[in-house]
């Protein structure tokens, strides 16, 4: 595995790090995580954003994995989610999430092909 390779797949634990822990605190606190965001989950039941919590532990978790075995084929499967994560965020108006969404796919690509 080249460098560069080995520096995408640390950033890919890194970020699945973050996901595993947003997805602790909305669940441990959905109104915290309601307020972190804005207007876009104002209202919303604290089961739902639980729910939300729920999916990025699992997203976290097995992308921390994926990403520290260096299993190219998990995280090139992820790419179609990315894309259509990005696109939902763009119809939400989102820029932020589709930006950064953007740099992950970005950086999931380099670990592809370094």
């Amino acid at each position: 595995m080249s460098p560069l390779s080995r520096m995408a797949n640390f950033i890919l634990v890194l970020h699945g790090l973050g996901n595993l822990s947003q997805g602790i605190y909305t669940v441990a606190s959905p109104r915290g995580y309601a307020a972190l965001t804005g207007d876009l989950f104002a209202g919303a039941p604290d089961k739902a954003l639980q729910a939300i919590g729920m999916g990025a532990i699992g997203i976290g978790l097995y992308e921390t994995i994926f990403a520290y075995q260096g299993n190219r084929q998990l995280i090139f499967a992820t790419l179609p989610m990315r894309i259509a994560f990005a696109g939902v965020m763009a119809s939400w108006g989102v820029g932020t999430a589709v930006l950064y969404d953007g740099i992950v796919a970005v950086v999931c690509g380099v670990a592809l092909l370094a």
